[in-house]
C-alpha cells in the first residue's frame, strides 16, 4: 500500500470539509477539534 500526503491546499480544503460535516449538528465538541487538531499534526498544517 502506498501512502499520498495530499499537498497544503488538499489537506486545507479536506479539512475544511471536515470541520463542515462536525458542524452539521451545530455544535464543534472537544472530540472533533481533538481529532482535526490530530489531523493538522500529521499533515504538518495549521486551519483555524
Amino acid at each position: 500500500m502506498e501512502l499520498k500526503i495530499p499537498t497544503p491546499e488538499q489537506a486545507y480544503w479536506g479539512l475544511r470539509a471536515m470541520k463542515t460535516v462536525a458542524l452539521a449538528d451545530g455544535t464543534l465538541d472537544d472530540s472533533e477539534r481533538q481529532v482535526m487538531a490530530a489531523v493538522q499534526r500529521v499533515f504538518g498544517t495549521r486551519t483555524e
